[in-house]
């Protein structure tokens, strides 16, 4: 399908600088095999570019430094003005393509900064063909930066360098502009990269043995048999903010991923199962809390899954953590109840968690960096307590002595 006459239809606008990634056209794989052509794509695309910048999102409004996450488009958004818009990146985007439709979807870059794209559909048996396209506003009109049509089957990809600050879209279109409907499903990724894009190496089921990556990485393990752990290894700088982004059951594996945050002496900080109410993949964000080395320990809630397919597609990366809650201090009483948490940075609405399960507290009056339980909570040594502002940046895991 040649995409560059669809997108002339479609947008109108001339094509003033394009990459176009080539593909071949094979019939869409499935299962196991799919696995492994997803696994050879991620292997062959392009090398990063070493010492590419990534620095923090600050332009992104309402939660930078806290990831995407994962979101559904919100129709109308077939045009630039009306974009779903993605508070940071990583994300990943759910969305099907009606005929003669295009999904748009805006996020606010730095100039420099790198970012891998996919649009996958083949592995969740979506008739579609999907065309990308990354394009920016140009006065009047719409540059476009780049376009892929098939890279790897059917599916597409690019690798992209942002020419300068400020915002661009993701467009989802089909490559057949008649053909859609709601069972042509899709899901767009966007992640950056820099550092690091690794598969694993067994042994590494203990973190003498985790896979080293550098910041930002694509890390993509499987859990080749039941109980099977992997654990990654990455250095960050403290006052980093964090952000690991999980897809595994989003593409369709059969993967419910559970991750762990450890330090370097093996205390762990934070443990994260449900990226959200409706999502079995992981992702969360938290501000480190010191400089050195961090580890990752990735493994299927279930311990009776694995095999072949069950492959997870870690996002690790890291933005400046200093708009981020900082806790400095929770005291608990003789009785074991976390009685108080002090910090600074915390917003009016926040949410608490000791041991990353939510706990309800109310404000002290005309003390905004102290938060009460509300009923006081139970904690032991080693119970890690953190706060989550209103617009979603975690603060640092305070470890209670």
């Amino acid at each position: 399908m040649n995409l560059s006459k669809n997108l002339s239809a479609v947008f109108c606008a001339a094509m003033l600088s394009t990459t176009v990634l080539a593909g071949n056209k094979p019939p869409v794989p499935t299962g196991a095999v799919y696995a492994d052509t997803l696994i050879s794509t991620f292997q062959t695309v392009p090398a990063e570019k070493a010492g590419t910048p990534h620095s923090a999102l600050l332009a992104a409004p309402h939660g930078a430094g806290t990831g995407g996450g994962y979101f559904d488009e919100v129709e109308p958004n077939d045009a630039g003005a009306i974009a779903t818009h993605a508070k940071d990146a990583p994300f990943t985007a759910r969305g099907a393509i009606l005929p003669n439709d295009r999904d748009y979807y805006s996020v606010d870059v730095e100039a420099g900064q790198v970012f891998h794209v996919f649009v996958v559909a083949g592995i969740l048996n979506s008739p579609l063909d999907p065309g990308l396209v990354i394009l920016r506003q140009n006065g009047q009109s719409e540059e476009v930066l780049a376009q892929n049509d098939d890279y790897q089957g059917l599916d597409s990809f690019i690798e992209f360098t942002a020419p300068a600050t400020g915002r661009i879209s993701f467009v989802v279109l089909s490559a057949v502009t008649s053909q859609g409907g709601s069972n042509y499903t899709y899901r767009l990724w966007a992640f950056p990269v820099g550092g690091s894009r690794a598969t694993e190496v067994e042994p590494n089921d203990n973190a003498s043995e985790a896979d080293q990556v550098g910041l930002p990485a694509l890390y993509a393990p499987k859990i080749g048999s039941p109980g099977d752990v992997d654990w990654v290894q990455f250095q960050a700088t403290a006052g980093d903010q964090l952000i690991v982004d999980i897809n595994s059951a989003e593409f369709g594996f059969p993967v419910d991923p559970v991750v762990e945050l450890y330090d370097s002496s093996g205390h762990k900080l934070f443990r994260n199962d449900d990226g959200g109410p409706n999502d079995l993949d992981s992702a969360f964000n938290v501000k480190l809390p010191s400089s050195g080395v961090y580890n990752l320990r990735l493994s299927d809630y279930r311990p009776e899954a694995g095999g072949n397919t069950s492959i997870m597609f870690v996002s690790i990366s890291v933005q400046d953590g200093t708009a981020s809650p900082t806790v400095t201090k929770a005291k608990r009483n003789p009785a074991g109840l976390l009685k108080k948490i002090v910090g600074s940075g915390f917003t009016q609405t926040l949410t608490a968690e000791v041991d990353a399960v939510l706990v309800d507290t109310v404000p002290v009056p005309n003390k905004p960096g102290v938060r009460k339980p509300i009923p006081a909570y139970p904690v032991v040594s080693g119970s890690v307590v953190t706060v989550v502002n209103a617009d979603g940046r975690r603060s640092n895991p305070f470890v209670i002595p």
